[in-house]
């Protein structure tokens, strides 16, 4: 199809000055019988835009418009009668919205969204081997400093220490001193890490096998980082990395269940009160 951008200059004469003042509908455009009007795109302009972004928006807007009419016009002029009949496939689609819209409708009113963490548990140990890890993951603590520690600075003795006063006061020296730390006993995924600190690497594996403890710079920053636990590649993950997924698949499931019980509640009392009948 031929670039519009020729009919900008006709369409926009005087866009810029008082385009959406109120008064008689304007016309902008037109293709075969079919007419764009100045109220067709009041709506696609965010309050406040600028009146050079507006006018390159609504340009845009008739650009698009008007091939897409031509495109139906031309259909419109070679398909056959039976081929622009949609009215099964526009009612097929009515109904499943009617449907999805009811069914979504019961869900919110009475789908049990609480689930208890024995749920989970039982849960993850009847299908473990449903839970293989797709990358590795880990337990870290890490911290990250703008400029070098100062001589007899307690981070390193802080960050590898177990004792719980000395995670607290670890958790007061990052707040004073540190431009980013990670204190949290949760599992994340290496390539989340290396998206913070550039550890370079070829095989993750053999890197948290060997590495317990990590400290080193680059040109802008200083890194310190401890590995508290890791889970390679195909291996089970761990309930702690898997509980959110699993609390999806019981709500999904019950979700299911509840729509399954409806339907044939449904066919049950329309059978009892002879609301249907197959001939």
């Amino acid at each position: 199809m031929k670039n519009l951008s020729f009919l900008l200059p006709i369409l926009f004469l005087g866009c810029n000055s008082g385009f959406f003042q109120t008064g008689e509908d304007q016309m902008l455009a037109r293709v075969y019988d079919t007419y764009l009007y100045r109220s067709d795109v009041e709506h696609i302009v965010p309050e406040g835009t600028n009146p050079k972004d507006s006018s390159m928006m609504v340009k845009n807007f008739i650009n698009k418009w008007i091939e897409e009419q031509l495109l139906i016009h031309a259909a419109e002029q070679n398909l056959t009668a039976d081929q622009k009949n949609f009215r099964d496939q526009l009612e097929n689609y009515r109904n499943s919205l009617l449907i999805y819209t009811y069914e979504s409708h019961l869900i919110q009113k009475n789908l049990d969204t609480i689930v208890r963490d024995d749920e989970i548990y039982r849960y993850y140990e009847e299908n473990k081997q449903n839970f293989e890890l797709k990358e590795n993951i880990i337990k870290v603590h890490y911290v990250i400093l703008k400029d070098p520690p100062r001589k007899n600075d307690p981070l390193k003795r802080l960050l590898i220490s177990n004792d719980p006063a000395d995670k607290e006061e670890l958790l007061n020296y990052c707040t004073k001193n540190a431009l980013s730390f990670y204190l949290e006993d949760e599992w994340i995924t290496f390539s989340e890490l290396l998206k913070i600190i550039p550890i370079e690497t070829y095989n993750q594996t053999i890197y948290l096998q060997n590495n317990k403890y990590v400290e080193f710079n680059d040109s802008s920053f200083y890194y310190f980082i401890r590995f508290l636990d890791f889970k390679i590649q195909e291996s089970v993950s761990p309930l702690n990395f898997e509980r959110e997924n699993i609390r999806n698949i019981i709500i999904n499931k019950r979700k299911a269940e509840l729509i399954d019980t409806i339907r044939k509640e449904m066919l049950q009392q329309a059978m009892n009160n002879n609301g249907f009948e197959i001939f």
